[in-house]
């Protein structure tokens, strides 16, 4: 997905939020909400350009807050992998690139794709108008800098969103626990807190963490991150919601 946009402050309206939304209706949903909306729409489904619309950058990146803001206001479809058929927008580029054990669909276009229009038509064959299949945010909120009341939070309605500050290096990490050690500040990022643990071997305390960079990085595309330290500001920078089912 990155290599298209800059676009992981809307892990927001992706896996995260199906998963809260299985919690609020005590039941399995295969869909997900559709993060396109988020970068395709801000401005075309408003008449006015409002702090939401301003503040979801596009594919120049964003601020996750924003993302639950516009979500409340206005709604976002359901949507979910490239192919997918159940769902009204589902994303809508191929995957590309050589990944692990992923379907291969070609080589990634040396040229960026050209930005898709915003309509309020769902994909042929979906049988749901499209303002039917909205579904809303009835609430999002910041969490405190405290690691109890995040593990709190995940534990009573499911992940959390969570900023860092980003260093070079994060980007040759393979596994274990990461912990900020060598490296300038390369900027900042957005991911998905999913749980939490202690290693086996070393004894730490860590963050079970979803990241946006593919099956090859990391363990599987995920990692985890030192917890309790308020390392890279990551635990200053949770971020949480509810859907509204």
């Amino acid at each position: 997905m990155q290599y298209l946009m800059d676009s992981e402050y809307l892990v927001a309206p992706d896996d995260k939020d199906r998963i809260k939304i299985e919690i609020a209706a005590d039941e399995d949903i295969p869909d997900r909400p559709s993060f396109l909306i988020l970068i395709f729409c801000p401005v075309a489904e408003t008449s006015a350009v409002t702090v939401t619309s301003t503040a979801l950058l596009r594919c120049r990146g964003g601020y996750e807050i924003r993302a639950w803001e516009y979500i409340t206001m206005y709604g976002v479809c359901t949507g979910g992998p490239y192919g997918t058929k159940g769902a009204c927008k589902p994303y809508v580029f191929h995957p590309c690139g050589k990944h692990s054990d992923q379907i291969y669909y070609g080589e990634c276009p040396k040229k960026s794709y050209d930005t898709p229009k915003c309509t309020n038509i769902c994909q042929r064959g979906y049988g749901i108008p499209y303002k039917k299949d909205k579904i809303y945010a009835k609430n999002f909120y910041w969490l405190p800098k405290d690691e109890k009341a995040i593990r709190k939070e995940i534990m009573t309605n499911g992940p959390v969103q969570a900023s860092f500050d980003t260093y070079t290096d994060i980007s040759s990490y393979k596994g274990g626990v990461y912990k900020h050690t060598a490296g300038g500040r390369s900027g900042g990022h957005a991911i998905r807190i999913i749980g939490w643990g202690k290693d086996n071997t070393t004894g730490e305390d860590y963050w079970l963490i979803a990241n946006s960079w593919n099956v090859d990085w990391g363990e599987r595309g995920y990692f985890r991150m030192i917890r309790g330290t308020n390392d890279c500001r990551l635990e200053e920078l949770v971020k949480a919601g509810m859907m509204d089912v």
